[in-house]
């Protein structure tokens, strides 16, 4: 399958041309061509877009392909989609693979389209419908990093780092596969200090990271006094001490740059915040919610579920790109995310070694502050659909500064007036971004806080969010 939607410099023509030229197997081409067959597809139109009419007509003859034409109602989704037609060869026709395909296609779509606007959505919403990279889509955040602050973060690794990372591990912290703890290297040190540093400078120096560095063992923490399911663990990662110097090196590079990245409704894991700042403008903002005369007020907590496990790598990768970390450093972080192996301890004993897919490391120093970046473009975002989308209402207190919602960590507080578009727009929102980045609001565990003044509207906004309500109290996200 070819995704049509193509840029400078190669040309869509070019490329079809190309697949019909390498490409044995049947083929298809589906996408926005920015061009139609015919001026039935189309609403009116000029002498230069007939002319491009008949040049896509003779495309279409030469690389022996067929139009299909699209199907269903005029109106609605399908009439913002008449310049989007299937391209297919006449092979699909002959062997019968059209009907199964347009099938399977019609079956799997919804998801297809999830996972289409999942690659793209970075590279477009983001910078407002342009379709000019993520160097464009760095233009709708308001903060990336000079090209200082990215030089800084590559620049060679000294021994001095390394060595101030090993000792900065705590020395009862849980052993990695290895059997390990850092206790070792810090006695041993003056022994086995320059061949420690020669290791750790080879995966900066490289880019490759070993899989017995990155291996990592999986201890179920319940979170019940009676676990009976899975879910009643969570899993936290021991990794091997030499990894953990590693992400320290990382972190510590990352810490110096952080904060002038971060909007301001982040203060967690951000140097120079206090999560008390955050936990007294919440209070402030929700006072006065147990009174009617103050205005409709709407308050969502938001429970991220399993929000490190769920994390998408590409997102996460893509995110770094946009904030204008350097390639290099990038590089480093993918190394150290997607090369990890798990086993998991039972009665302790070791059982199991697999990779994973997605998700960061509970247990991983790095992790957090990547969270930390994660959430971020979740603030761009909803930034930008207020804008674009007007039918958003601030929360009373909050229009002037700009308020939209609260990070704790992986926990949210949105606010917005009491009225079910703003409420929509929230929902749309958390549903967008778990396509793009794959954390969700846990249902069982996210709530609402209405203010007295919302009356008829209160069943119908819980509706819309599938999310309990709460009864106001003052202690929301510690709160006192």
């Amino acid at each position: 399958m070819v995704n049509a939607t193509l840029s400078a410099p190669i040309g869509l023509g070019d490329l079809l041309t190309i697949s019909a030229a390498i490409v044995d197997s049947p083929w298809c081409a589906l996408g926005d061509f920015n061009i139609v067959i015919d001026e039935s597809e189309s609403c009116g139109g000029t002498a230069e877009v007939s002319h491009a009419m008949a040049e896509f007509r003779e495309f279409i003859r030469d690389a022996g392909l067929i139009h299909l034409p699209f199907t269903g109602s005029q109106s609605s989704v399908s009439a913002q989609r008449k310049a989007k037609g299937d391209l297919a060869q006449n092979v699909w026709l002959a062997k019968d693979l059209l009907t199964k395909a347009q099938a399977l296609f019609d079956e799997f779509k919804d998801d297809i389209l999830l996972q289409l606007v999942s690659v793209v959505v970075l590279n477009g919403v983001l910078q407002g419908g342009d379709n000019g990279g993520y160097d464009a889509a760095a233009g709708r955040i308001e903060h990336t990093l000079s090209s200082e602050e990215a030089a800084a973060l590559i620049l060679p690794i000294s021994s001095g780092e390394i060595k101030e990372a090993f000792f900065d591990i705590a020395d009862d912290n849980a052993l990695g596969p290895d059997g390990y703890t850092s206790v070792f290297f810090k006695k041993a040190w003056p022994e086995i200090g320059e061949d420690v540093c020669a290791a750790v400078n080879e995966f900066f120096v490289s880019g490759r990271l070993l899989k017995q560095i990155s291996a990592t063992v999986l201890v179920l923490i319940p979170k019940l006094q009676m676990p009976t399911q899975v879910s009643d663990f969570r899993p936290i990662a021991c990794c091997n001490v030499l990894y953990k110097a590693i992400s320290k090196i990382l972190v510590k590079r990352m810490h110096k740059v952080l904060h002038s990245l971060i909007d301001y409704s982040q203060t967690t894991f951000v140097p120079g915040r206090s999560i008390a700042d955050n936990i007294m403008l919440a209070q402030e903002l929700l006072s006065g919610y147990n009174q009617a005369r103050f205005p409709k007020r709407c308050t969502i907590k938001i429970d991220i579920q399993k929000a490190y496990n769920s994390v998408k790598w590409d997102f996460l990768l893509e995110a770094l790109k946009i904030f204008n970390f350097p390639h290099q450093f990038i590089n480093w972080i993918e190394q150290c995310i997607t090369t990890a192996a798990f086993s998991i301890a039972l009665n302790g004993q070791l059982h199991g070694f697999f990779k994973g897919s997605k998700g960061i490391r509970q247990g991983d120093p790095s992790s957090p502050y990547l969270f930390v970046l994660v959430m971020e473009l979740f603030h761009v975002l909803f930034q930008l659909r207020v804008q674009t989308e007007g039918d958003f209402q601030f929360h009373w207190k909050c229009e002037e500064l700009g308020i939209l919602n609260l990070c704790f960590a992986d926990d949210v507080l949105h606010f917005c007036v009491g009225d079910v578009p703003s409420v929509r727009r929230i929902k749309a929102v958390l549903e967008e971004f778990a396509v793009l980045s794959g954390l969700q609001a846990n249902p069982t565990k996210s709530t609402v806080i209405l203010s007295k003044a919302i009356r008829s509207e209160r069943q119908e906004l819980l509706d819309i969010l599938g999310f309990k309500k709460a009864a106001f109290q003052s202690n929301t996200l510690g709160c006192h």
